[in-house]
């Protein structure tokens, strides 16, 4: 005949210990004594430029510029006409305001399906989405996105 197990038995095996609960709580409140310090504003001067592989952006917000925003990123953008950013793609909605200029975006549309399987696939061509200034773009998670600007003006 079998024994069955006493679950009491098997929650109380093995001799390791630890601090883990201890150590975020001492985490959690170093941070909110460094978050108390954090500015409400980002002047102008204190964005830092980056030449980056989709062309060059100024940081408006960064969770490492220790500012008081910790989970949103948003950055300016600068592409020349003829420029274009690289092809990319990440796991959060990104939304864009156009300054000046027009182009156009592209978009590789993910399609996924996870009924007998994890699949993935992006669409061979990609949707074409025409800007100009003064308009929001936005971008569903996930797609590949390429961004190109006109190098001539729209009605010229």
């Amino acid at each position: 005949m079998s024994k069955v197990l006493d679950e009491r038995e098997i929650a109380h095996l093995g001799a390791r210990t630890g601090t883990l609960r201890a150590e975020d709580i001492a985490a959690s409140q170093e941070f909110r004594r460094e978050y108390a310090t954090r500015s409400n504003v980002v002047h102008a001067g204190d964005m830092p430029f980056e030449h980056s592989a989709d062309g060059l952006i100024k940081h408006l917000v960064h969770n490492k510029m220790k500012t008081r925003e910790c989970c949103v990123e948003a950055y300016m953008h600068f592409l020349k006409p003829g420029e274009r950013s690289g092809k990319h793609r990440h796991m959060w909605e990104e939304v864009l305001f156009v300054v000046e200029g027009f182009g156009y975006d592209l978009h590789w549309d993910l399609k996924f399906d996870c009924l007998d399987a994890f699949e993935w696939d992006w669409a061979s061509e990609p949707k074409r989405f025409e800007w100009t200034r003064g308009d929001f773009i936005y971008v569903p998670r996930l797609p590949f996105t390429s961004t190109s600007p006109r190098p001539t003006a729209p009605h010229g």
